[in-house]
């Protein structure tokens, strides 16, 4: 299957940001997980989509943004797209056994798609450090309404958005956090939210950039930073400090750097600012550390607040504040990890890689299963067969195997009913590494050699079954008669193929013909032609 370009339930997607495909859904299910539905268990979303890592919380009033997310342990009342719910629905994609409708495959590979999306909105919102510094501007443009000073909490997604739509954001330039390259630090769900080392997304925004309710605090002689736990006396007059609760940003190894502004850029929403305003801008310049790519870049985190040289001078508090220029700065570093962390999340949902193979590269076997991924798998493995009109059914027994990575183990192979058929689907459900209830797929074709059906006649005597559906010789005995149709041959990967019986040269199904009799061990040896200039197959006589 081509994921990212086949469609699933077009009719039921939102043409805007859905035309059906994969990525439609993902982008669809990234939309909606911030909508509001009153008819929901859960009808307001977003006040799940904080994560303090330092804490491990979000807001008092909902879930940590990890935790809804992932929704490990108990299920959570109203919660269906979670990456949980995105692994069931991924089971149900491959193993259910209509292939459309409302309960069909089709529809759950759409869900599938559709619950990423949910999960990979909850990964970006990290990239935005509000969400991550548990600084809440839930609905603050209705607050703004009352209180016009609440308006700035919207300002750095206001700014974002209206970015996005003009003169572009800078989405390129990070790797995916899970890859080929490196398979071993994201093992969890989790980790790509908040890891042990501070690898997280979450990690990341938190430790480096300041919000802002969570600026800096400047302090003075005689007046500290409320909630500060450092004394005014161990302090030098308007010392940086970070904000109480998060030690990072640490102003302590700020640098403070004046720009001239001679002209300010086009206003991107809002507003009417002469383009002929000019004047200094003191920003406060701090380290941004990546704990995952071991990156360490200089930002303008912060910047002195126009009123600070009044309130210098009156002895008080100095202000910092937010502006476009400090936005810019967070948004080169943050929006290309969210893009990175987003695909690593894609990568590790789908990462599970097997086969089914047969040592001697025949269909007769043993077979095994080879394990692809760096990581062990333990878990069942259900082999499915699709019949002509696309129903999924299940062949044997799920096969309870643990397979460590890069390795293989012994896998028993069951033959669907009908003989014509040599694709299968083999599903694995089970702990793959460090994660429980992963779920793998693999495609196998298992028929290699032509797939002969023999009805044998009274008497007659084979040295395989009758009905054999991996080799393609018998030996039997001499002078045995057989009549028109008792012999069928299918070989499904070639077109147009047909065969004949070295007994005679008749073709199959074949006419009457009897094996010859001039020798002691008689043989019956079916050699298989591609009638358009195809490779042959068959196996000589012994």
């Amino acid at each position: 299957m081509d994921a990212l370009n086949d469609r699933f339930e077009a009719s039921l997607s939102n043409t805007r940001d859905n035309d059906g495909s994969a990525k439609g859904w993902l982008r669809q299910g990234a939309r909606d997980e911030d909508d509001y539905n009153v008819a929901s268990q859960q009808p307001i979303r977003v006040r799940n989509h904080f994560f303090n890592p330092l804490t491990n919380s979000g807001l008092a009033s909902g879930k940590p943004a990890s935790y809804w997310g992932i929704e490990f342990g108990k299920n959570i009342s109203g919660q269906d797209y979670s990456f949980k719910d995105a692994r069931g629905y991924f089971y149900d994609a491959l193993t259910t056994q209509q292939p459309t409708g409302p309960t069909g495959r089709e529809h759950y590979w759409a869900q599938t798609f559709y619950a990423l999306g949910h999960v990979i909105h909850l990964i970006q919102d990290m990239a935005q450090p509000q969400h991550t510094r548990n600084d809440t501007h839930l609905l603050a443009w209705v607050a703004s309404r009352f209180n016009p000073a609440r308006a700035t909490l919207r300002f750095y997604e206001q700014y974002a958005d209206a970015r996005a739509t003009s003169v572009g954001l800078p989405y390129a330039g990070y790797e995916p956090a899970y890859r080929d390259a490196d398979t071993s630090t994201f093992t969890l769900p989790l980790d790509f939210w908040h890891r042990v080392g501070g690898k997280g997304m979450a990690d990341y925004s938190n430790r480096g950039f300041v919000s802002a309710d969570t600026n800096f605090c400047a302090a003075n002689p005689s007046v500290s930073c409320a909630g500060s736990t450092i004394p005014p006396s161990f302090l030098q007059p308007y010392d940086i400090l970070p904000h109480p609760g998060f030690p990072d940003p640490s102003g302590q190894s700020a640098t403070v750097i004046t720009e001239s502004i001679r002209s300010l850029p086009p206003a991107l929403y809002g507003g009417s600012l002469s383009s002929n305003v000019t004047g200094d801008i003191d920003f406060i310049e701090t380290e941004v550390h990546d704990a995952y790519t071991g990156q360490r870049q200089q930002a303008r985190t912060s910047t002195y607040s126009i009123f600070d040289p009044d309130l210098q001078a009156a002895n008080q508090q100095l202000t910092f504040t937010l502006n476009r220029y400090n936005f810019d700065d967070a948004l080169a570093l943050l929006i290309p990890r969210a893009v990175g962390y987003s695909a690593g999340m894609i990568n590790y949902f789908f990462r599970g890689a097997f086969s089914i193979y047969s040592l001697d590269g025949s269909d007769r076997g043993p077979f095994f299963v080879r394990n692809s991924t760096a990581e062990p798998m333990n878990g069942s493995f259900q082999m499915y067969w699709d019949d002509a009109a696309g129903n999924r059914q299940p062949v044997g027994l799920p096969q309870m195997i643990p397979v460590a990575a890069h390795s293989e183990s012994p896998f028993e192979f069951a033959f669907a009913p009908d003989p014509t058929v040599s694709d299968y689907t083999v599903v694995f459900q089970g702990k793959l590494g460090d994660e429980s209830g992963a779920v793998a797929a693999s495609r196998t074709w298992m028929n290699s050699s032509p797939i002969v059906v023999m009805n044998l006649p009274a008497g007659a005597v084979a040295t395989d079954p009758q009905n054999d559906l991996v080799a393609y010789q018998w030996t039997i005995e001499c002078g045995t008669e057989f009549s028109d149709g008792t012999i069928l041959l299918y070989y499904p990967h070639l077109t147009n193929a047909s065969g004949s019986l070295s007994g005679g040269g008749a073709s199959i199904p074949a006419p009457g013909f009897q094996v010859p009799s001039t020798i002691h061990e008689c043989c019956l040896d079916i050699q298989v032609t591609d009638s358009q200039g195809g490779a042959g197959f068959g196996h000589g006589c012994e």
